[in-house]
């Protein structure tokens, strides 16, 4: 059983697991959640290197997107 945060609130209080994490990524590649302009909007450097929701970069030669919070 996962531990329960006593002050639920976003980013750092939420808990998942490595399944769920994989059948969300899935669903969202998906377009099963959000149309494919949003996504390309999501995963595509718009301000710096900031796409709609995420940060956009590379590290070692590979594209990292990601969000920290």
């Amino acid at each position: 059983e996962l531990p329960v945060a006593s002050t639920p609130g976003g980013a750092g209080a939420l808990y998942s697991t490595v399944g769920d994490l994989a059948k969300w990524d899935e669903a969202l590649r998906s377009e099963k959640i959000l149309k494919r302009a949003s996504l390309d909007m999501m995963f595509t450097p718009n301000l710096g290197n900031y796409g709609f929701g995420f940060m956009i970069d590379s590290v070692a030669g590979y594209q990292r997107i990601w969000h920290d919070g």
